[in-house]
């Protein structure tokens, strides 16, 4: 009898982008099997869904991480049993990528800042991304990726650096650009 086993299952995709990647890495017994998948949705589906197949995984506790350039990342686990298939159908959502220029009013030429943006729902407490920024001189730009789509608050921080928070719209497909001006804490207006 054999000591592998088979993944399969489905993934399903809210709000696809027209064509996008699928990554699966299947991690079991110290060996890891990637899989990438090019998927295309139907003009204007809401919802897209391909199946997979992963076979000769070892037995035994499996690790499996959906992910793509646009989709939130998905990470379960599952248990493998020799000679079986084992399903794990598998939900993911199209993200958006928040960009932009922040300006350090009061800034020096020569200076560096370690900007941190966050994006949280509207809740205030729950972190939907998150990054840094250097900002060299008075000038840099960011870019914030997989953002779901909605209304959020955007934190941008650095203790030297008065915080800015800006509530907005995220839409997906779409560009989302956001220009920043933040004051150094002497400069604080």
């Amino acid at each position: 009898m054999s000591d592998t086993a088979t993944l399969s299952g489905t993934i399903t995709v809210t709000n696809p982008p027209e064509t996008y990647t699928v990554t699966i890495a299947a991690s079991s017994g110290g060996a890891t099997k990637t899989e990438t998948l090019e998927m295309e949705a139907d003009d204007g589906a809401s919802k897209s869904t391909i199946g997979y197949e992963i076979g000769e995984l070892l037995a035994g506790t499996c690790t499996v991480t959906f992910e793509g350039d646009t989709l939130n990342t998905v990470t379960d686990t599952v248990e493998l049993s020799a000679g079986q298939t084992s399903v794990l159908n598998v939900q993911l959502e199209a993200t958006a990528t928040l960009t932009g220029e922040i300006s350090i009013i009061g800034a020096s030429s020569g200076s560096h800042y370690l900007i941190t943006i966050t994006a949280l729902a509207t809740d205030g407490t729950t972190v939907l991304a998150s990054t840094t920024a250097m900002v060299t001189g008075e000038s840099g730009s960011y870019s914030v990726s997989g953002i779901p789509p909605g209304n959020c608050s955007v934190k941008f921080q650095n203790p030297n650096i008065a915080q800015v928070q800006i509530n907005m719209q995220i839409y997906l497909h779409h560009p989302n650009n956001q220009p920043v001006t933040m004051y150094t804490n002497q400069d604080v207006h």
